[in-house]
């Protein structure tokens, strides 16, 4: 989370970084390029890739990825104030 943390600075960007082939996902070979290089195994990466994959369709939406690391790794882009009507 850490790195993810550093590389990136915004939901969207992290998002659409991941998204090569910017049809609005990513795909598991999309985000198996970017976790390539940190030496995880396959079923690590397995599961990874499962954890991100909220809605289980075998991609990886805008939603889920917010679902997922929004919250961990920009807390102020998921916070939503409700104002109290009288």
């Amino acid at each position: 989370m850490e790195k993810m943390k550093f590389t990136w600075k915004r939901i969207r960007k992290a998002f659409y970084s991941l998204d090569l082939d910017k049809n609005g996902y990513i795909s598991k070979e999309n985000m198996q390029l970017y976790f390539s290089s940190w030496g995880l195994t396959p079923e690590q990466f397995d599961w990874l890739y499962d954890k991100f994959d909220q809605d289980k369709d075998g991609k990886i939406s805008y939603n889920d990825f917010t679902q997922t690391i929004g919250s961990e790794l920009f807390p102020a882009e998921t916070l939503y104030f409700r104002q109290a009507k009288p």
